[in-house]
């Protein structure tokens, strides 16, 4: 490897590359733009966690330094290991202290939140949802995040809930454009389990080409409502088990 190092150098002086200035614009460019990230690893740097109840859940990925250099892929999957809370210190030590992060990092913080299947927790997802279209366009939200925090008011399991998950994918429209299926189906399932057939009808007649996801999500949030689940039951292609059941 060293070989091809001293043929790659030779090649760059024969060209008349200034290394000094390609390094220092890159010690600057490092600085000023969190969408370029170092690869890497320093393992001798070691932080206490923020979150202590969390150091012996994590210990797992003792080879990552969450506070300290490394690469993100096994950031990110120690990050997926933790409660949404811990997960969004991290992020927002790492983003606070120019370490490298990415649009993945603050979407796995968000299903972290979604997985603990509370009201808290999924304002909280929101509340980080807000900080991170602050950031640059690189780390910017996109249909993951989204479907992140509109899964964790899914899981909250209560209308005050399913109203902002279904104003979430509103504000997903307008600044992202048309949102994709998962999005609205997301929002569906937290009508279904709360029981709000009407919402769930009416945003169903905004698809274009409903799946049977979508039209179960439906008749799950008339379930108690016999006849107009029937009527819905009529309308689908090709029902399957579930739509029956």
């Amino acid at each position: 490897m060293r070989r091809y190092h001293v043929h790659i150098l030779l090649a760059a002086s024969s060209i008349g590359i200034d290394w000094a200035f390609v390094s220092q614009r890159r010690l600057i460019g490092r600085k000023n733009n969190p969408c370029l990230f170092s690869r890497q690893r320093n393992h001798s740097r070691k932080r206490p966690f923020p979150n202590k109840g969390n150091a012996t859940k994590i210990e797992a990925f003792e080879e990552v330094d969450v506070y300290g250099q490394c690469q993100l892929f096994p950031l990110n999957k120690r990050l997926s290991s933790m409660n949404g809370k811990a997960a969004e210190e991290v992020v927002r030590y790492r983003l606070a202290n120019n370490l490298d992060i990415n649009r993945q990092s603050f979407n796995i913080a968000l299903k972290c939140y979604a997985k603990e299947k509370t009201w808290e927790s999924a304002v909280a997802a929101d509340n980080f949802l807000s900080f991170q279209w602050g950031q640059a366009n690189c780390l910017q939200p996109d249909s993951y995040s989204y479907s992140a925090v509109i899964n964790a008011y899914a899981k909250a399991a209560t209308p005050a809930a399913a109203s902002r998950a279904k104003a979430l994918l509103d504000e997903y429209s307008r600044r992202r454009g048309p949102p994709h299926e998962v999005l609205i189906n997301t929002v569906l399932d937290a009508y279904a389990t709360t029981g709000q057939g009407a919402q769930a009808q009416a945003l169903l007649a905004t698809i274009d080409e409903p799946t049977i996801w979508s039209y179960n999500s439906v008749l799950k949030a008339y379930r108690n409502d016999p006849r107009q689940a029937q009527a819905i039951l009529r309308t689908i292609p090709v029902a399957d088990v579930i739509s029956y059941t």
